[in-house]
């Protein structure tokens, strides 16, 4: 048997300190755990979901964009600019099918 299996939990072999054993033993994670990273494909079938299933006239860019944070649980603030174009593009391309279905 090993003679460090025959110590205590709270004490250390002579000389060492029982923080140096814990720290060496448990040490502290070096940063907090990152959320994956949403793909944009993901983002935009989401969006289009979103987008498509909503009533224009009361759908903001806030709503969809807080819709979508909640799901993908992470803030994106950082693609609010590329979130915005793509929703105009998206609401665009809806308005375009309408105008053109009525000829």
């Amino acid at each position: 048997m090993y003679p460090s299996l025959l110590l205590g939990p709270n004490s250390a072999p002579p000389g060492v300190a029982l923080a140096t054993l814990t720290k060496s033993v448990n040490p502290a994670p070096s940063a907090p755990p990152q959320t994956p990273a949403v793909s944009d494909v993901a983002l935009l079938n989401r969006m289009r979901q979103i987008v498509g299933n909503g009533d224009l006239h009361v759908l903001t860019l806030g709503t969809v964009m807080k819709q979508l944070e909640t799901e993908f649980k992470m803030n994106l603030a950082d693609r609010k600019e590329f979130l915005n174009d793509e929703v105009t593009k998206f609401v665009q391309s809806l308005e375009d099918i309408n105008v053109s279905s009525l000829f």
